[in-house]
């Protein structure tokens, strides 16, 4: 695979101008690839700069948001920044969850020397300086397919300020979500979970038929992201929220998600048909789209 990181802000701005840009029909496009000698036809790597303080490091996953640089620097994997004389760096995982390899593979090329992109068995990312791991979950993006648009639900980055050759952590501990549930939060939530279910038993049978078109229509009310990925694109304070209020305008539509994703639509059935534990199913679901574990910053 190879390492070439750029380890300053000088660095990569040398790079930036020593490269030369593609020719041909893209040239108006200033694309100056990140690669050397063959490796130029990967054009999709490439270093963008923003304005003369700001560097994008580009793997081509965010190719998407291509006609916009201030886009690239927010969903890119590497971002170098002067701000106030000072020199950082900024680093992102892929987004919602999605499997990137070559993001991976990229970090592990251009971060600085002294730093590491690396997992665990649980498929946890970190980014490894001087031994200690600093967790790099991955950032929540709405994405708006058909407009070409997104919204940034939550930012998940490591960032840190480059001293002479060091670098020191420049923003807050990312959030770790455990596999312990939070005492408090359930004690909190479940009797409302199961408020929640004896309405359910009461309105989804009134709703008639529930065939699949219907079941989207009340996912987009959640999330712009689709039947098959509402669960992991709802924001919590959303399914909290309807989980506090039963006037909430989501109520209805959480209710039909959740009993499909619970099997209470099961075997192809498009009549609410709640199964011996069906409730149980829903705490534990709820318990992971509402985010009743326990929360480490790492």
């Amino acid at each position: 695979m190879g390492y070439y990181g750029l380890n300053t802000f000088d660095e990569v701005a040398k790079r930036y101008m020593d490269t030369k840009p593609l020719r041909g029909p893209r040239a108006k496009e200033d694309i100056r690839p990140l690669g050397t000698g063959i490796e130029r036809r990967y054009h999709w790597k490439r270093i963008v700069r923003v304005n003369e303080n700001k560097y994008v490091l580009n793997d081509g996953n965010n190719i998407y948001w291509a006609n916009n640089v201030l886009q690239y620097a927010d969903t890119a994997p590497i971002v170098w920044e002067r701000k106030d004389g000072r020199d950082y760096i900024t680093i992102r995982n892929n987004w919602n969850n999605n499997t990137a390899v070559s993001r991976y593979k990229f970090l592990q090329q251009w971060l600085p020397r002294a730093m590491n992109f690396t997992f665990n068995q649980q498929g946890k990312h970190y980014v490894v300086y001087k031994g200690e791991l600093n967790f790099l979950p991955k950032a929540i993006l709405n994405v708006d397919w058909a407009k070409k648009t997104y919204t940034i639900e939550r930012d998940s980055k490591i960032v840190y300020e480059e001293r002479y050759g060091e670098f020191i952590r420049a923003n807050e501990l990312q959030p770790f979500v455990t596999r312990r549930k939070d005492k408090t939060l359930i004690a909190e939530y479940e009797p409302k979970i199961e408020e929640f279910w004896t309405w359910m038993q009461i309105m989804l049978p009134v709703l008639g038929d529930m065939d699949y078109s219907k079941k989207a229509t009340y996912a987009s009310q959640l999330c712009t992201s689709g039947i098959w990925y509402w669960k992991r694109y709802t924001p919590q304070e959303k399914v909290r929220d309807v989980l506090n209020d039963p006037e909430s305008e989501y109520r209805v539509a959480l209710a039909v998600c959740c009993a499909d994703e619970i099997g209470a639509y099961g075997n192809g059935a498009t009549r609410f048909t709640p199964q011996a534990d069906s409730l149980q199913k829903l705490k534990e679901l709820m318990r992971k789209i509402a985010g009743l574990y326990a929360v480490e910053l790492k």
